[in-house]
């Protein structure tokens, strides 16, 4: 739907939103800076066309610096840190910085001397860095030349950013009459009437009815051929070779089912120009080269094999260990078992000898008491009547020496 409006709602110098008529703002490139004037009695400054980058209107953007204009009066510098590794501002000036790339990039590029990241960097490269250098201070040495990297990072991105923005705006309405009525404050009048025919070109449009961007076989040609009296015709032949191997890829992956997997415009072009790291041929300085892509499949396939192998690995590890520790129990469990069996058998011995002796000692006294009765009873009766007297003490005389004999250590 269409955005039909006959004036403009815009912010002056105090934020105030005041309308402004198309009739006022119609002004010719000869034609002076006017000051309108509405009935708030807010004023909206309207600047002419200009050859170079011109000055933008009075208005309020949505970044314009204020906080890094107010610390860097006098000509101090923001002192800044850079992550090791990681390449990248840190810290409490992260967002400043990053948002500062950009408005530098917006207050310096004119889109209409150049479009393309390539043509910026060789017109305002070196002055955008002198911005950024005059307002940050990074760390002597190493971190400069990674604050040069990242601000050349950031800048391409916020390129990028500023452009798609802008395209936004321009099809969000339907006629060029619309769209300079409702300009876009990042970017200044005569910028934004170039780059309406700009978007308006057949190397930039879409196709019409899908949508979609040129195949690469198309972009092939309106970067190496031109029409001459209605006939193409290549800067080389080498450019037409190449338009033909990438036309014939076109082809054969339109005939693709919708179903399987198709190769994309970067894919073809690498396919057939071949790839750098970070650059992709046919697509200019900056456009990086993009990352393979996996279907689901593949995907599962690699991790579930990652999963098997560090599985594998765990297991054949808690083997070993578990090996290790069965062998030392073995060991030990061994050494203990023999140890009480030692144990047992000495004590087994010492048990066994002390009841032999018993038993020996108690058989010994028992035979002795038996043989000395029959001795005591044989003197007796040998003896006669008339040794009475004598034969006591004979026969107890013999029983002590039998004693003794058998028994030294006893009393």
């Amino acid at each position: 739907m269409s955005k039909v409006s006959k004036g403009r709602r815009r912010r002056g110098n105090h934020g105030l939103v005041h309308e402004t008529n198309d009739e006022d703002e119609a002004m010719s490139s000869s034609q002076l800076p006017q000051i309108q004037q509405n009935n708030d009695e807010t004023q909206s400054l309207v600047i002419p066309h200009t050859s170079g980058p011109s000055s933008k209107r009075n208005v309020r953007g949505r970044y314009r610096g204020k906080k890094v204009n107010k610390l860097t009066k006098n000509g101090k510098k923001i002192e800044i840190y850079l992550a090791k590794g990681m390449k990248r501002v840190v810290g409490a000036k992260a967002r400043m910085v990053a948002n500062e790339c950009g408005n530098v990039l917006r207050s310096t590029v004119s889109l209409r001397d150049c479009i393309t990241w390539n043509q910026v960097t060789a017109k305002y490269g070196e002055v955008m860095m002198r911005k950024m250098k005059d307002m940050f201070k990074p760390r002597e040495g190493r971190d400069e030349v990674i604050f040069h990297g990242y601000c050349v990072m950031a800048m391409q991105k916020a390129l990028r950013t500023w452009k798609s923005n802008l395209h936004e705006e321009y099809k969000a309405y339907a006629t060029d009459e619309l769209r300079l009525e409702n300009q876009p404050d990042s970017i200044s009048p005569e910028d934004w009437r170039w780059l309406l025919e700009y978007f308006a070109t057949p190397q930039f449009k879409r196709d019409f009815i899908t949508g979609e961007l040129a195949p690469p076989d198309i972009v092939c040609e309106m970067q190496h051929a031109r029409t001459k009296q209605g006939v193409l015709v290549w800067s080389d032949p080498q450019s037409q070779k190449i338009h033909g191997r990438i036309q014939q890829l076109v082809n054969e992956q339109a005939e693709v089912p919708v179903e399987e997997p198709r190769m994309s415009r970067d894919e073809i072009l690498a396919s057939v120009l071949g790839e750098r790291s970070g650059y992709v041929r046919g697509k200019g300085y900056g456009a990086m080269p993009a990352k393979r892509k996996l279907n689901q499949t593949e995907v599962d396939s690699r991790v579930s094999s990652a999963i098997e192998t560090a599985r594998a690995e765990m297991r054949a590890e808690r083997e070993a260990e578990r090996e290790e520790d069965r062998v030392q129990m073995h060991i030990e469990i061994r050494a203990e078992r023999e140890a009480e069996r030692e144990e047992d058998r000495v004590q087994m011995r010492a048990e066994i000898r002390a009841e032999m002796e018993k038993e020996i000692d108690r058989r010994i006294k028992a035979q002795l008491g038996a043989l000395m009765a029959t001795l005591q009873q044989g003197q007796f009766q040998a003896s006669g009547s008339n040794n009475a007297e004598n034969s006591p003490v004979e026969a107890q005389g013999h029983v002590s020496f039998a004693l003794a004999f058998l028994f030294p250590n006893s009393n």
